[in-house]
């Protein structure tokens, strides 16, 4: 018991003083249990903290999201009456930035999965499915040209000095 109390007391706090090892090797012990405590200790501060932020940011986003309807012809309304985009586009870039930013925290942090919240109302992943579904209500819906044109490569490579493989289409 008196060697699990000195190693447990050098992990935490360098120990106090009250046990002291006599031999060369139970020095050399005391200071790789020290180091080791404190790496432990640093670790776990320098991943937790960056790790609540991200939850924090997510949280965030849910209510962000969650304040836009209850469904997603609610969140459609709001993000786009009258089916103008023009009003709106600030709030949904930021929207995608937010977005961005919680899935790259989530491959970061494969730890977030492990966050709940209390209600499924307050919950991320619905009110993200609401968005989804109305952003693609809305681009069906959408009768007007899309100002933009898309490449979908299904190719592993483009080759460097021939033209590209890829087709164009309106999306």
């Amino acid at each position: 018991m008196e060697r699990l109390y000195a190693a447990g007391y050098t992990l935490t706090t360098l120990g106090v003083g009250d046990i002291v090892p006599t031999t060369a090797l139970g020095r050399v012990l005391i200071v790789v249990c020290s180091a080791s405590g404190l790496l432990t200790l640093t670790l776990a501060i320098t991943y937790l903290v960056p790790v609540l932020n991200a939850v924090t940011a997510r949280r965030v986003l849910a209510a962000t999201l969650n304040a836009l309807g209850g469904d997603p012809e609610q969140v459609r309304q709001r993000l786009w009456p009258g089916g103008d985009l023009k009003g709106t586009r600030a709030t949904v870039e930021g929207l995608a930035s937010d977005i961005r930013f919680v899935t790259q925290a989530h491959y970061s942090y494969p730890v977030m999965h492990f966050f709940h919240w209390p209600t499924p109302a307050t919950a991320f992943a619905p009110a993200f499915a609401r968005l989804a579904l109305a952003v693609e209500t809305h681009l069906n819906a959408s009768t007007a040209p899309r100002p933009h044109r898309t490449c979908i490569c299904i190719c592993s490579r483009v080759p460097s000095r021939s033209t590209s493989p890829c087709r164009s289409s309106r999306s």
